[in-house]
């Protein structure tokens, strides 16, 4: 079933909020856009970004460990990759 017009305005809505909210919270943590993608390419939290930007590569990669369970070799290669 195809959306109305309506539905794809409310969606364009809700998109663009949510793009605001983004923005807002990279702006707090202090990340960069590029960063915030990246971060979302890779699949981890804003904290192991936020770790990965300070600098902190090793804190993040332990909590990286402890969120998404992964092994040390893993871990690291994602930190790695950001």
């Amino acid at each position: 079933m195809p959306l109305s017009r309506s539905d794809v305005a409310s969606l364009e809505r809700r998109l663009r909020r949510v793009e605001g909210l983004l923005t807002a919270l990279a702006r707090r943590l202090e990340l960069t856009p590029e960063e915030i993608e990246e971060a979302t390419r890779a699949n981890v939290s804003a904290e192991v970004a936020q770790l990965v930007s300070a600098g902190r590569k090793i804190m993040a990669i332990k909590i990286l460990r402890e969120q998404e369970g992964l092994g040390l070799a893993e871990a690291k290669r994602i930190i790695d990759e950001l």
